[in-house]
């Protein structure tokens, strides 16, 4: 039971220590993550990984679009299609139309 805690502890401290360097890059506006920059600075920070481990850590991060063994492509939340953010109206109006969408299908299903 005490190995399980020490690597599960281990573990989240690994992801942790890669989050806040994902995070930090980020910031830095990066959108991409060389692998063995990213295995060079958990080292430095006492981990021991390879790239398949931290492949594993952050599989499932929103933050996160792919990771592979040469690279970490980040999602830095920008609209990759238009070039630029939509605005809070624009999205507002795409929702209600997919609401007034859904609804008026549902009162044809409800006629026929």
């Amino acid at each position: 039971m005490k190995l399980f805690e020490l690597n599960s502890s281990y573990l989240q401290d690994l992801k942790n220590t890669a989050l806040n360097l994902v995070y930090t890059a980020s910031a830095n506006g990066q959108d991409k993550i060389e692998m063995h920059d990213m295995i060079s600075d958990l080292n430095s920070e006492g981990f021991y990984v390879t790239a398949k481990d931290i492949i594993q850590v952050l599989d499932g991060e929103g933050s996160i679009k792919t990771a592979n063994a040469k690279e970490i492509e980040l999602d830095t939340g920008i609209n990759d299609t238009e070039g630029e953010m939509s605005s809070g109206a624009e999205q507002k109006d795409k929702a209600a139309d997919t609401v007034a969408n859904m609804a008026q299908a549902q009162a044809q299903k409800g006629i026929q």
